[in-house]
């Protein structure tokens, strides 16, 4: 029975002469839904015939928010590389603040903030800029203070990477534990595979937005996705050995190899031209030679690892 003493079937309810679709929300979910127990709306439609048929897509979409809602916002399948390279930077960073107060020129991945940006940036975070100003006076006080401080930077940016993590996204139990490990140890920070998933996701839809047909698509994705499982498996990087490696450990015929080596061009040449700074001489590597051996696939895919992308992935 419903408030109004009305009896709700098939998630209807009729109210005024028209059908409202209704669903309970369970409780542990509440909170996502603005702590509404009822989702309810009205159907425009006096008919129950009508009102059994417009309910169901509704229906739909409320169950599929309310799954995502208890699954939380899982972390992205590549966060682990993600992680690690916003660590490396955030130490980079570090050793470029350190080398600069010696007169030392390192180079910097990320860009520096012109004055006016960090002008702008100070003025919007008064807390931090009293915070800040009171580190810097201690340390002025200190011997080495300076640099210490650029640690001590440098560390509570990667506690605030980690906790990031934690609270951005809903990491299992497992997964908090992995966070607070590669944050705390910088030897489990394993090379990072350039063949991500996410890129791999782009190379597929460019290949079909040409036109490509699907099996030939799915093989050569195979292809990549089974090189980056390789390298990941031993936290291996991108190498012209590296590569050369996996070719060998397949132990296929050469026709097979071949089809390999037209996988990784494929990719190659999509990352250069869509992705990366255009390498205008790699394409020499393949050209004139029906079935080139491994070590030739391994010298230009290797390079991917090294070429700054664009795009975020």
């Amino acid at each position: 029975m419903t408030h109004s003493g009305l009896s709700v079937s098939h998630n209807l309810e009729l109210q005024g002469g028209t059908f409202h679709v209704r669903l309970a929300v369970p409780k542990d979910v509440q909170e996502a839904f603005d702590g509404r127990k009822i989702l309810s709306r009205s159907l425009g439609t006096g008919s129950r015939k009508e009102a059994m048929e417009r309910r169901l897509p509704i229906l739909h979409t409320w169950k599929a928010q309310i799954k995502a809602a208890r699954a939380g916002n899982p972390l992205p399948q590549d966060w682990q590389d993600t992680f690690a390279a916003s660590l490396e930077t955030v130490d980079t960073v570090t050793k470029w603040s350190k080398a600069a107060r010696i007169g030392v020129d390192v180079p910097l991945p990320v860009p520096i903030p012109t004055h006016a940006e960090m002008q702008e940036f100070i003025t919007g975070n008064p807390e931090l800029e009293r915070v800040m100003k009171g580190l810097v006076l201690k340390a002025s006080k200190e011997p080495m203070g300076q640099f210490k401080l650029s640690n001590q930077i440098g560390e509570g940016f990667k506690s605030a990477l980690a906790e990031r993590y934690g609270t951005r996204y809903t990491p299992t139990p497992e997964q908090r534990d992995e966070i607070k490990a590669i944050a705390a140890d910088p030897g489990i920070r394993k090379p990072r595979s350039p063949i991500t998933t996410a890129r791999l996701k782009k190379f597929r839809e460019f290949r079909e937005s040409r036109g490509g047909a699907p099996k030939h698509i799915d093989q050569q994705m195979g292809k990549m996705e089974r090189l980056s499982e390789f390298l990941k498996k031993d936290g291996l990087p991108l190498t012209f050995d590296t590569v050369d490696t996996w070719l060998k450990s397949l132990d296929r015929a050469p026709a097979t190899l071949s089809q390999y080596l037209m996988a990784g061009t494929a990719f190659w040449k999509w990352a250069m031209k869509w992705r990366l700074t255009p390498l205008r001489n790699v394409h020499k590597c393949f050209h004139a030679k029906s079935n080139p051996p491994p070590k030739i696939l391994a010298s230009c895919l290797c390079r991917l690892s090294s070429q700054p992308g664009n795009d975020g992935v």
